[in-house]
């Protein structure tokens, strides 16, 4: 059943680190400085919430249960959230950063500098949100997927290049499914943490196993070995699984949807419209043992709906 057209309507605003915003500012500057401007503080400031938050989390003691790839991931996506409705609280004024920038640089805005060079130092305001949201993102340590050793990320720059990066082979398995090419990336970004990990073997070896995909008694292709967190009677338990491998994310895409597609149980999931519909359906089909599956597939899956509107 193809319901291709039936994706979420949620709306969000866009990652401060999306290029494509950061050029907009920038060519509004010449029309409209103070617009421009205040565009600017609120890029600043979104991105220096979302350093703060990772400042936060990273003070705190990371124990068995917590210190986990899943629950960094899902702490991760929450975080990220929480930026964007504090960035929409007091009426659209945020935490009240973006106010104190307006106001010590507008002041330059009533001089009597030329044109140009009044524009040249908003670009430059524009430029400082962008190279800070990169110098945020290059420093943060990659996080590993389920693996023996540090797993090696996709050829993609955050949330928004990883979908980008995923679409084609997306579309190509939605044809397939009639699952929306946004809940696959979504599910595919949940598992993967957004590209910046996935499952490789003990030996380095990689899988492009991007929907964490165990190898049954019928798989004839190649595995991996990795370690996993499962969860067992409401407990997690971390144990070594073997993972199907992939020549190529095109690969997995094409077996998800095999799997998805053909199986009597995972009937169900094709039938849903929505993003909690379709990711209640498949924890509820047991593709999971994380209680909170459903939760966090929900989250990646309205963030691809609404990254997607730009890719």
């Amino acid at each position: 059943m193809a319901f291709s057209n039936a994706i979420d309507s949620s709306t969000g605003a866009g990652l401060a680190s999306d290029s494509r915003s950061l050029d907009s500012l920038r060519a509004g500057a010449s029309k409209d400085p103070h617009k421009a401007l205040r565009g600017a503080a609120q890029q600043f400031e979104s991105v220096f919430m979302n350093t703060l938050m990772k400042s936060m989390r990273d003070t705190v003691p990371q124990g068995e249960l917590t210190g986990g790839n899943e629950t960094k991931n899902w702490q991760g996506m929450f975080d990220q959230e929480l930026v964007a409705s504090l960035g929409k609280a007091n009426g659209g004024k945020g935490v009240g950063l973006a106010d104190m920038i307006v106001q010590q640089l507008a002041k330059g805005l009533h001089t009597e500098e030329p044109d140009a060079a009044r524009i040249e130092k908003l670009k430059e305001a524009t430029q400082a949100a962008g190279d800070a949201a990169g110098a945020a993102e290059r420093k943060a340590p990659a996080a590993t997927g389920a693996t023996g050793t540090a797993a090696a990320a996709p050829q993609a720059t955050g949330a928004q290049g990883f979908v980008r990066q995923m679409w084609s082979q997306a579309r190509e398995a939605e044809s397939r499914t009639g699952v929306p090419a946004q809940f696959m990336i979504g599910q595919a970004a949940l598992e993967t943490g957004w590209g910046k990990r996935q499952i490789t073997g003990v030996d380095g070896s990689q899988s492009n196993n991007l929907f964490g995909i165990k190898a049954t008694p019928d798989w004839k292709g190649r595995t991996v070995d990795a370690v996993t967190t499962e969860y067992v009677n409401g407990k997690a338990v971390r144990r070594t699984e073997k993972f199907r491998a992939y020549d190529s994310y095109a690969d997995s895409f094409a077996d998800y949807a095999q799997i998805v597609g053909s199986k009597p149980r995972y009937a169900p999931v094709l039938q849903q419209t929505s993003a909690r519909g379709f990711a209640t359906a498949l924890q509820s089909a047991g593709y999971a043992t994380d209680p909170a599956y459903a939760d966090k597939l929900t989250a990646t899956i309205n963030t691809a709906l609404r990254l997607s509107r730009t890719a």
